[in-house]
């Protein structure tokens, strides 16, 4: 079997089996983000419209179903073979571990919104600038923390040179 990656000098070089795998995965997320950029978008201006929420409460409530939708379509698509079978837990690994994608984005969206005048496109721009910064760090943070491939142990054999334990019963 050969190794995904190998060692060369001090750089870590990928397989071509093994990079096209990271670019289809890397390009199935940033289509399932293109979702999540439209859910998100969509509940932002709801909340905003119908809840009377503000760009800032608005952002968080839209951000919470964007992720939770992008989580379903990532289970789905993306990661179809890795995902694991409890579906609540892998929801909040994957909330957890993309708050830092999400912090990225809130700040990136709240700059825009503060030191830039968003009279022209509104908070559309903000949140599409917010996204591509969290781009990222969310995939691969979910790529090796939240659908990681599950690890399979091998225990170690004896080299054949090394003789077996002998057992003996005592008293």
């Amino acid at each position: 079997m050969r190794s995904l990656c190998r060692n060369e000098g001090a750089a870590l070089v990928m397989s071509r089996p093994a990079a096209a795998i990271l670019v289809r995965q890397f390009l199935r997320f940033g289509l399932v983000g293109c979702v999540g950029f439209c859910v998100d978008t969509a509940v932002l201006y709801a909340a905003m419209d119908f809840l009377g929420a503000g760009p800032y409460y608005g952002r968080l409530l839209s951000y919470l179903v964007a992720a939770t939708s992008t989580w379903y379509l990532n289970r789905i698509v993306t990661f179809r073979d890795r995902h694991s079978a409890n579906k609540a837990k892998q929801w909040l690994r994957f909330l957890f571990f993309n708050c830092a994608g999400g912090g990225v984005n809130y700040l990136t969206y709240v700059s825009y919104l503060h030191f830039l005048h968003p009279a022209v496109a509104g908070p559309l721009v903000g949140v599409a600038l917010g996204s591509c910064a969290g781009l990222i760090i969310n995939f691969s943070l979910s790529r090796y923390l939240v659908f990681a491939p599950a690890q399979t142990v091998v225990p170690p054999s004896l080299p054949s040179d090394v003789p077996a334990p002998v057992r003996t019963r005592s008293g």
